[in-house]
C-alpha cells in the first residue's frame, strides 16, 4: 500500500492535491490513505459491502468476460 501521491494517475494527482489545500485551508486538514492498492487488497475492500450473493455473481461475470485473475483475487481474499 503507497500513501504517496506520486503513485497517482497523471490527470487525477493535480485532483487530488487541490482537494487536499482546498480541505486544509478550510480548518480540516486531510492527508492521503492509500494512493495505490494490491488487486488483493481492492477485493478485499470491495467484498466488504456486498452480500455473497452479489460476490458470486461478480465473480462469475469476471470469469464469463476473461477475468480470470480478478476473480480469483476476489475468491481468495475471504469472508
Amino acid at each position: 500500500m503507497s500513501r504517496s501521491l506520486n503513485m497517482l494517475n497523471d490527470d487525477f494527482r493535480p485532483e487530488a492535491k487541490k482537494l487536499l489545500l482546498a480541505c486544509e485551508k478550510s480548518g480540516y486538514p486531510m492527508r492521503s490513505y492509500c494512493t495505490l492498492r494490491t488487486p488483493f487488497e481492492q477485493a478485499k475492500l470491495w467484498r466488504q459491502s456486498r452480500t455473497i450473493q452479489e460476490i458470486e455473481r461478480q465473480i462469475s461475470t469476471l470469469k464469463n468476460y476473461g477475468g480470470d485473475f480478478l476473480a480469483h483475487c476476489l475468491e481468495t481474499v475471504g469472508p
